[in-house]
């Protein structure tokens, strides 16, 4: 019995998300009500309130949830190896986003797609500045984190961009192209061997 109600608990807040992504992508956060998330993901009132206490905790849980899968990125893909060539990485943030191309679509047409892509800028940096190996190859740290802010503001404008339909550079070029920038702007920040 317990699995069947962790399955509907489960199918419950996959609604919700879904409903929450495509009113945010028509409005404005501040205007989207939880009567009209409920009625479009089918459920109670009640239901919404048991999965979570108002509009904003949606959001927070739809970043945070992406911004693990990101920092699984990191995981096998360690810092070092960017410094060698970043396509293994970028190519798999793009195979994530492609993936759940429709969520993030919506998301990205909504106002919320600027605190979430400011969190994954910041998951970015500190992630970067973490990396002991990393570290130990930089000639100043105070530069690297500009650099890495750069990186990540860009590359985080970039897929935004892609995504509301702004860019349309074929996926292969564009991960050759940051790939080529963050590999030369790595030179100004990291100790020659």
């Amino acid at each position: 019995m317990e699995k069947h109600l962790y399955r509907n608990a489960m199918r419950s807040k996959r609604l919700i998300k879904e409903a929450f992504l495509k009113l945010i992508s028509e409005k404005d956060i501040s205007k989207v009500r939880i009567k009209e998330v409920a009625e479009l993901a089918d459920i109670s009132k009640g239901t919404f309130y048991a999965h979570f206490q108002d509009i904003y905790a949606v959001l927070e849980e739809i970043e945070d949830d992406n911004i693990q899968r990101f920092i699984g990125f990191f995981d096998d893909s360690p810092c070092i190896s960017l410094l060698d060539d970043c396509r293994p990485f970028i190519t798999k943030v793009f195979k994530h986003i492609e993936d759940n191309r429709g969520s993030y679509e919506l998301l990205f047409k909504s106002q919320a797609a600027y605190t979430f892509l400011a969190k994954l800028q910041n998951v970015f940096v500190e992630y970067m500045m973490q990396d002991k190996k990393m570290i130990a190859r930089l000639r100043d740290i105070d530069d690297a984190r500009m650099f890495f802010s750069f990186v990540a503001v860009g590359t985080a404008n970039l897929i935004h961009e892609r995504y509301t339909g702004k860019e349309n550079m074929p996926q292969e070029r564009l991960i050759e192209l940051l790939n080529v920038c963050v590999l030369n702007g790595m030179n100004a920040i990291v100790k020659q061997q």
